[in-house]
This record gives C-alpha cells, sequence and structure tokens, in this order.
C-alpha cells in the first residue's frame, strides 16, 4: 500500500513540472499518468467487452454451424 502511494505521489509530482530540473521529469510524470490511464481503461472496459463479443460470436457460430444451441443438462445430484 505505501508502495502504491510512493508511485502515484511521484507520478503527481513529476507531471506538474515543479521545482529543480522539472523539465526533464515532465515527460516522464506524462508517461506514468498516460500509462495508468490506459491501463485502467483497458483493464476495466476493453477487455470484459472483447470478452462479451468473443462469447457471442462462439454462439452465432455454434447456431451457424448446429442449426440450435446447444442445449444444456443439469443432472440432479440428490439422488
Amino acid at each position: 500500500m505505501i508502495a502504491r502511494r510512493q508511485q502515484v505521489s511521484f507520478a503527481h509530482n513529476a507531471s506538474r513540472a515543479l521545482g529543480a530540473s522539472a523539465e526533464s521529469r515532465s515527460p516522464m510524470g506524462t508517461a506514468i499518468v498516460g500509462g495508468l490511464l490506459t491501463s485502467t481503461i483497458l483493464t476495466l472496459v476493453v477487455v470484459p467487452v472483447m470478452y462479451s463479443s468473443m462469447d457471442d460470436l462462439a454462439g452465432w457460430v455454434r447456431r451457424m454451424i448446429f442449426g440450435t444451441a446447444p442445449t444444456i443438462i443439469f443432472h440432479d445430484k440428490r439422488h
């Protein structure tokens, strides 16, 4: 938890471009913040949408090949 807080603090300070040698840290801060935002969007939006799309495509292919979706039979395990 502390390491994560330090990473966010470093990214925030580097992206603000304040203090000595700020001109050399500013591009690195922009890259860090951009990377965090990109990875978050990929994880929370793109991956679930692609997973759902591939599942829909697999169902469509099954319907095209078999004519209908295969039936799932659940067996009663109370015997």
